[in-house]
């Protein structure tokens, strides 16, 4: 159990980069660790990160979240039910 929680506790470093090499670095060593713990949860979602991680690192070209944008769309939607 103390295995899976150190695995994702250290998937978080990947924002912590400061380049998209390094982030690259540290997610590929993360997948490995996850490959290599024998425990298939994070061993599973290691694959799915796998086949998504260009699409992870193409933070560090744009780096933009879409916080705002689903609340400012959560407001809009809970207006037109009160509509």
């Amino acid at each position: 159990m103390a295995i899976s929680y150190y695995i994702n506790e250290d998937l978080q470093q990947i924002w912590n980069q400061r380049f998209k090499r390094d982030a690259r670095r540290v997610l590929r060593d993360w997948l490995a660790r996850a490959h290599a713990s024998g425990v298939r949860v994070p061993a599973q979602f290691a694959d799915t990160l796998e086949s998504y991680q260009e699409g992870i690192l193409a933070y560090y070209d744009c780096p933009i979240f879409t916080g705002p944008l689903e609340g400012t769309n959560t407001k809009i939607q809970a207006m037109k039910r009160q509509a």
